[in-house]
């Protein structure tokens, strides 16, 4: 199951505190957000802005997913960090995927064998808890160093800093850069490109704590379907609200919180799921159509260069697909990513 290009980042306690409303106003459409390293000190080894992280996203209608860094040499380690890694992400609900990241030094002379049974061992005991597990891993690793035969039932995210994957193998998730920039976080980040539709996916499958029954997703659009006048708590719906391009931010139950602003700046309620209809036949992206946005542009369609920052509604001058920052806007206002606008015409 593919759609077009979601951008997304991950990031950790190292990212700083984090301004999520911003993030999400400059495009980014999901996060990966670290939990964790090694296994040996819970306190110190659990990453201090995870939940900070989590609920910050979440609060911004951001999908996200979660990573484990490893250390471990051995499977009895392996074993010992999945519990450690399960441990700290129970109770929470999670749109992308859990991963194990694999790129240590200590791990980097280990054979070929033995890494790939230690990625086995924790990606397998996490998946059996529940999850729609991960192997992060860069190109060397990869090719090189870990069996991909005996890992081929995984879903990869690939780390090359470069223009383009050269990766041969199925991956869902690019990292292709380390020094990217963001608002709402200070220092460089990473950047991310995922080519799966990960939350339907995981939704329907009833893991990483959604369920099979959830009409909607964190960060979907949606509409009030007709004959919808209050909210969940019985209170009357503001009459402008019924025709208004709504925003999951967040899911509790049968119910749903929704703003008419995809940061939750703005008019902010909660709606059963049964009252809410997925915008699936939005008008395409298309040279000449008009969208809306609210952010920051870009100077060039790799993401460089700051321009202004704008809010209002505009026209698509050029496409470039396979750029960050691929659409052009009013014939060179700026740059911007297309998962940053809503087509409104």
């Amino acid at each position: 199951m593919r759609r077009r290009n979601c951008h997304g980042i991950d990031v950790s306690t190292f990212q700083g505190i984090i301004n999520w409303s911003q993030v999400k106003a400059d495009g980014v459409r999901f996060a990966m957000i670290r939990s964790s390293y090694g296994w040996e000190d819970p306190d110190r080894q659990t990453d201090a802005r995870f939940r900070e992280n989590v609920e910050g996203a979440k609060q911004a209608g951001i999908p996200v997913g979660a990573y484990h860094y490893s250390y471990a040499t051995n499977v009895e380690q392996a074993e010992k960090e999945a519990e450690f890694f399960l441990n700290i992400i129970a109770g929470y609900t999670f749109e992308y995927p859990v991963a194990l990241d694999m790129e240590d030094a200590s791990q980097r002379g280990l054979p070929r064998e033995t890494l790939t049974d230690i990625a086995y061992t924790f990606l397998s005991r996490v998946e059996e808890a529940g999850y729609y597990v991960m192997l992060y891993a860069n190109l060397d690793w990869l090719v090189n160093r870990l069996d991909m035969d005996r890992l081929s039932r995984f879903d990869v995210w690939l780390a090359q800093w470069s223009s383009d994957p050269t990766y041969t193998g199925s991956f869902g998730i690019w990292q292709y850069t380390s020094n990217g920039r963001v608002n709402g976080i200070s220092p460089q980040v990473d950047r991310d490109i995922s080519y799966r539709d990960y939350p339907t996916l995981i939704r329907e499958a009833g893991l990483n704590g959604l369920r099979p029954g959830d009409t909607v997703s964190v960060g979907q659009e949606v509409r009030l379907k007709e004959g919808t006048d209050t909210f969940a708590d019985g209170t009357s719906v503001a009459s402008f609200v019924k025709d208004t391009l709504l925003y999951v931010r967040e899911l509790d139950g049968d119910k749903a919180l929704v703003s008419t602003s995809p940061t939750g700046s703005e008019y902010t309620g909660w709606f059963w799921q049964s009252d809410l209809t997925p915008v699936e036949n939005a008008p395409a992206l298309r040279v000449g159509a008009k969208v809306r946005y609210h952010g920051r542009l870009y100077a060039s369609s790799t993401g460089n260069g700051p321009g202004r920052t704008v809010d209002g509604t505009f026209t698509v001058t050029r496409i470039l697909p396979d750029r960050v920052t691929g659409v052009l806007l009013d014939n060179g206002l700026g740059w911007v990513s297309a998962d940053a606008l809503s087509v409104v015409g």
